[in-house]
Formats: structure tokens, sequence, C-alpha cells
């Protein structure tokens, strides 16, 4: 249902080029059996090799308190499933596509995914914008054939890969688009201008689908600022996000600075004012953290909104 089918005859073409000569043509049937393997895989993980997945009732391989796997009874051999995989090819493009555009071998792939989405689902009122990653293990960056940009963040499980930038429904937890993050040489994209902050540009570019529906866009502070919000409310969308850095027009100082006397936590501060047409409230809320020494540090947390949850008169989507 969310697969893109429209790019199956491209990927089956172009896996059966990379094919050896005399090996049988790949199929449409078999590009979608091998994305149904792996999903099976990611639902039901199994220790040892991928071959175990074929295993039957008494195999060495098979599991000794539940039914084997036995993915053979699906229709594909585990020496065909490694076959299709190794040949698997997301696009079919010549090596001068390549040298023109290095995410050719992906970038129609993700495209058709996203261009998908906007039809397989309709999410609900709230949406989130994060990061991901796609971890890399294969030849290292900026050559042909290898990775072009690898992206490395030690906070990461997988921390080594391409990074990406997802927009997802937050009720179903589904991802809904999905962004490269191509390094420095990219091209610019739809709504980059000079002196608009990158997360701001990619936050109203990632969910221009949903303009003017009235949805709460959620996000961390990569892409939290007075910045974001404000564009979001200027195509029909609402935001909530965190802020650290990006505070530029926001009364961080008069916030940060306000005495903690008396303040306990949990306990919030709140300024609105409009900005360019749109009501914008700033919110601190107070953590009363501990140092060692048992100091109080007046931790504060500030969250930018234009939206609230409508009790204490706050403004709701409308």
């Amino acid at each position: 249902h969310m697969f893109p089918v429209g790019m199956l005859p491209a990927i089956a073409r172009a896996s059966t080029a990379s094919l050896p000569s005399g090996r049988r043509e790949i199929t449409e049937h078999e590009v979608l059996q091998v994305f149904g393997y792996f999903h099976a895989m990611t639902l039901s993980s199994q220790p040892g090799r991928r071959a175990s997945y074929w295993a039957q009732d008494g195999d060495d391989d098979a599991p000794r308190l539940f039914a084997a796997p036995d993915f053979g009874k699906w229709g594909m051999t585990s020496h065909r499933f490694e076959e299709v995989l190794g040949a698997l090819r997301l696009s079919d493009y010549d090596d001068g596509d390549e040298t023109a555009d290095r995410w050719v071998p992906v970038r129609p792939f993700i495209d058709a995914f996203n261009e998908r989405m906007v039809w397989a689902l309709s999410p609900g009122h709230h949406l989130e914008i994060d990061e991901s990653m796609s971890a890399w293990r294969g030849i290292g960056g900026h050559v042909l054939g290898g990775l072009p940009h690898v992206q490395k963040i030690a906070r990461k499980p997988q921390g080594v890969g391409l990074e990406l930038m997802d927009l997802a429904d937050a009720k179903s937890r589904i991802i809904l688009r999905v962004e490269m993050v191509e390094g420095k040489h990219a091209a610019p994209k739809k709504f980059d201008e000079p002196g608009v902050p990158k997360g701001t540009s990619f936050a109203v570019r990632i969910t221009e689908a949903y303009h003017g529906t009235g949805r709460i866009v959620g996000g961390d502070s990569a892409f939290g600022s007075l910045a974001t919000a404000v564009a979001l409310k200027t195509h029909g969308l609402y935001f909530q996000g965190m802020l650290k850095q990006a505070h530029a027009g926001v009364p961080k100082a008069h916030l940060m600075g306000l005495s903690a006397e008396g303040m306990k936590r949990g306990d919030t501060v709140t300024m609105s004012s409009t900005v360019d047409g749109a009501r914008v409230m700033i919110h601190m809320w107070h953590d009363k953290g501990k140092t060692p020494a048992g100091k109080d540090t007046g931790k504060r947390i500030l969250v930018v909104a234009t939206c609230g949850s409508t009790r204490s008169n706050e403004e709701g989507p409308s």
C-alpha cells in the first residue's frame, strides 16, 4: 500500500542488468518479495545467519521453542533472495547520470515514496519533524559507487551513514516524507532563501503537502525557532517546538533571567506577541534541578508555539 509500485519496472530492469551474465531475469514480483521478506525479518528477529530464516523444523538453525520460520514456503529460496538482494538497484540510470547527480541511484525512489505517501495515508492532526539515520556499511563517501555524503552523529545508535530529515504522523508513527541530507555541495531546494534558517526552509518544504490544513507540527531544537513558527503559520500550519540556539527575536535573556526565588519545578511563564500577523507564544518551563552540591541550578526550558491547549484562554487550532 505504501510502496511506490510505479518504480517496480525500473527496479526490476536495473537489478536484472546488474546480475552476472546468464542469470535468470529478476521480476517485479521478486522485488516485492525481497522487500516483504525484509519487513518480516524486522517483525520477527532471528539470531544467527540470515539463512536461518529459511530453516525448517528439525534443522540445526531452527528455533528450539518455536516453529521454524521456513521462509521458503512463501516462494523464494535463500539463494535466490541473496542473489536478488546483491543485484538490487533502486533506479534505472546511466553512469553519466551519476556524474551529474551523485544521488541518482536513490533519488527517484525517494521522490516516488514521498509522492506515494501523500496518497497512501491521511495523517492525524499532529505531525512531527525529526532526523533519522540510514546506517552505511559499504564503501566510503565521495566516490562513484559509494555514499556521496557520510554523516557521523555520535548520539545515534547507528551514527554513521546517511542522515534523513523526516516528517511523520505522530499518532501512527508512520513516516510520511523523507529528505536526504546531501552535504555542502547540495543544490538549493525549494523554499531555500538567503537569510532564512535551514531548519525553517526544511520545515516549510517537508510539510508542503499539508499546507493550509491547520495541523500542528512539532519539532525539537534542530527546527524550533521563531522563524519556523511564523513561516508555518503563514502556510496554514501551527507549530510547537523547543528553543535552544535559534532564539533570534525571542526574549530569552528576560525569561532566563527571571528570579528563581520561590519558583518550584513545573512553574511556567508565558509571553505572547504578534509577529508578521501570526500570534506567537514563548513558554518558559522552570525545571528546578540540583547540582551535586545541592545548589538549585534553575534550569529552564523554552518552547515556541503558535497554538496552545485551548485551556486558560490559550489559542487553539481553528
